[in-house]
């Protein structure tokens, strides 16, 4: 990974041994289920926040943004459950590396490495998007309490 927290193809995919690509494979897991509990935080995030969203601006932010959190969970089940398959099929090449299969395995695991990093992105985008939300709601609150006060 990367600094910006991209997989980088900084290996030659041809060359690269079974353990390192099982090792990266590890990652991608961990850090699907890393997304999993975000996502969870990011949704309750949005819940408790929404009896604040009255304005019609802010109210269709939110539904845009119910719908964004939907997908991405989505794609994130699916994509574990693909690297959960590629996991085992990594065992496989490992304990049997005579296999004749080799090369349309490693082009599998180069399309799901970017479709990882596909993810990675479309994930901190959506998290952006709920923070930015979650933002301008405080800053409504706020504003809100201190209309509200008595003057003296």
């Amino acid at each position: 990974m990367n600094k910006s927290g991209i997989f980088s193809k900084s290996y030659d995919i041809h060359t690269a041994n079974w353990q390192d690509l099982y090792l990266m494979t590890e990652q991608w897991k961990d850090d699907m289920d890393f997304f999993k509990d975000e996502l969870h935080f990011l949704h309750d995030l949005i819940g408790k926040y929404f009896i604040w969203m009255t304005k019609g601006e802010v109210l269709s932010k939110v539904q845009q943004m119910d719908n964004h959190m939907a997908e991405i969970t989505k794609q994130r089940e699916i994509l574990s459950a693909k690297i959960d398959k590629h996991l085992g099929n990594l065992g496989m090449m490992i304990e049997d590396a005579f296999r004749r299969d080799h090369q349309i395995f490693r082009d599998e695991h180069a399309t799901l490495e970017d479709s990882v990093n596909a993810y990675f992105k479309a994930f901190r985008e959506v998290k952006k998007e709920v923070f930015a939300i979650a933002k301008d709601v405080m800053k409504s609150e706020k504003m809100q309490k201190m209309m509200s006060l008595p003057s003296h």
